[in-house]
């Protein structure tokens, strides 16, 4: 009797493990069993965030008519690095205080001017060469520029003209401080300035020179009449005559 009982409990336990899988009867686990989690179970990525383009500012350039010249930033001429530079020109002779009017109708921007350089003044010199050629008047003729007589000069007592104080390097400024002055002050033709004076008037403003066969007041300055289209004391000489203006502007 009592192997029949050890018998029976066996095969219930047996009977048991059969049905009910995942407990020794060869069955798999439930996912949930699994250390881990579910098998399906994706990475978490952190949210991205769109960059957005940093707007670029467009490099400054000279207007047309203007070309752009490279400079030495200083004190002097207003730490200006790139200065733009165009020559305005007129048929018939005008008067240098009609210079502002004139590089005005250029651009709204743009000033009488002086050079800094040699790349400047060779630059124009060529390009007055090539208009006086255009306009047949021979390689003889000038255009305006920036500078003015100091008020301390504006005199006919020749000893005050002859001072060290009216010498070619302190008795003219320029108007506009985008330039330094001082190469100006070393290319001045022959003898110049003189301060020549006639009648109510002095020669208060600056002219840039042709005159082809005067090499030494050449591609020069001279100091000229602000107010009279031709110089009093010879007025048939076009190479005191200015037909029109050399102009600068900064770039935009």
């Amino acid at each position: 009797m009592r192997s029949i009982l050890i018998a029976l409990t066996f095969l219930a336990f047996s009977t048991e493990a059969i049905f009910r899988p995942g407990y020794g009867g060869g069955g798999h686990r439930p996912p949930s069993s699994y250390h881990g989690g579910h098998d399906n179970c994706k990475t978490s990525q952190a949210p991205t965030t769109p960059t957005t383009p940093v707007p670029t500012t467009p490099a400054k350039t000279c207007p047309e008519g203007f070309k752009a010249f490279e400079r030495v930033p200083s004190e002097a001429n207003s730490q200006t690095s790139v200065w733009c530079m165009g020559m305005t020109n007129t048929d018939a002779a005008i008067k240098i205080s009609d210079g502002d009017a004139l590089c005005s109708a250029m651009h709204s921007s743009a000033v009488p001017t002086m050079f800094e350089n040699d790349a400047e003044r060779e630059y124009f010199a060529t390009a007055w060469t090539e208009k006086l050629t255009a306009m047949g008047q021979g390689l003889l003729g000038s255009v305006g520029m920036d500078g003015r007589l100091i008020s301390e000069c504006k005199s006919k007592d020749k000893a005050i003209l002859e001072s060290d104080a009216c010498s070619g390097t302190k008795s003219f400024v320029l108007r506009d401080k985008h330039t330094d002055p001082s190469y100006a002050w070393t290319i001045w033709a022959e003898t110049e300035p003189n301060h020549h004076h006639w009648t109510f008037d002095i020669e208060e403003c600056i002219q840039f020179a042709i005159w082809n066969n005067r090499p030494n007041r050449s591609k020069l300055l001279n100091d000229i009449y602000c107010n009279m289209t031709v110089a009093p004391n010879d007025p048939a000489n076009r190479v005191y005559w200015n037909f029109g203006m050399i102009c600068g502007m900064l770039p935009i």
